[in-house]
């Protein structure tokens, strides 16, 4: 029996429009009335994640940015899996001397070059722009917590949690990969074709989420995730129910044990109405 419903944001709750739609938002309720509790897990940050729910007036418990720091219901940050400095320094070489750009993530700010330019990549996006970048939507909740990134390195000392790639240039992100994924301090992934997502090697969705399930009694066949990117996989592999999303690549859709429908077709919707008619 399920106990735990655990779901990624972007390409499986959120729609197409990057909100939650009417319908997996009943189904959250649905599950609530019967006792199941409801998690997200999310390359997200709280001030990105949150104000999604709030819109459909939802609360509660999250991983975020991609396991490296969770969030209970009422919004306490705990468990926080920072980047060591020297670790920190040796992506940082990388990335300046390879001309690369990237992002860093703290608890409350974003940090990046040319602030102002992926401010407009986000305006783009919220407007349904096609050539926006992809990743941008993320960070539509967030431009009041963007800063640039030379303030950081000037001496802003908020401890790093997650550091994201960004390029629509695969081969620059494929070297990366080919220099890093080895890497015994790190854990790769990404949430989309155009980046990548790096956190220090024990903050992942998987990990999170296994710790959570620990401290609440909760087994391996009593909780359901679902996803439909690389940063998923790691929640997949520790559970029985593991869906992918019709949306997601077939990389993603292999790691999986079941199918999900589009997040065009509300499939977290379509999953919930399932377990519970299969419940009763």
């Amino acid at each position: 029996m399920i106990k735990l419903f655990v779901t990624d944001m972007d390409g499986t709750l959120l729609n197409d429009h990057h909100v939650i739609s009417d319908a997996n938002r009943q189904a959250i309720l649905s599950l609530n009335d019967q006792g199941i509790e409801f998690m997200v897990a999310t390359g997200r940050g709280y001030h990105s994640a949150q104000p999604l729910l709030d819109m459909q007036d939802l609360r509660c418990p999250m991983i975020n940015l991609n396991g490296a720091v969770f969030t209970d219901i009422n919004g306490e940050a705990s468990q926080q899996k920072y980047f060591s400095g020297q670790l920190l320094s040796e992506l940082l070489d990388y990335f300046n001397y390879y001309s690369i750009n990237y992002s860093i993530m703290t608890q409350n700010q974003y940090y990046l070059y040319n602030p102002e330019t992926f401010i407009d990549q986000i305006k783009a996006v919220s407007q349904g722009d096609p050539k926006a970048m992809a990743s941008a939507a993320q960070f539509i909740f967030d431009t009041n917590y963007i800063r640039d990134i030379r303030d950081y390195i000037s001496g802003e000392n908020e401890p790093a949690l997650k550091v994201m790639v960004f390029s629509e240039d695969h081969a620059i992100l494929q070297q990366f990969i080919e220099h890093f994924d080895s890497h015994p301090e790190l854990a790769v992934s990404s949430s989309g074709p155009d980046n990548l997502e790096i956190t220090q090697r024990d903050a992942t969705k998987s990990n999170a989420l296994m710790a959570y399930a620990q401290s609440k009694g909760y087994q391996s066949d009593e909780i359901l995730t679902i996803g439909d990117s690389h940063n998923d996989i790691s929640m997949f592999h520790p559970v029985k129910y593991s869906y992918a999303m019709a949306n997601a690549s077939q990389l993603v859709k292999d790691q999986a044990n079941y199918l999900a429908p589009s997040n065009k077709e509300d499939g977290v919707a379509q999953v919930i109405a399932n377990l519970l008619k299969e419940r009763y």
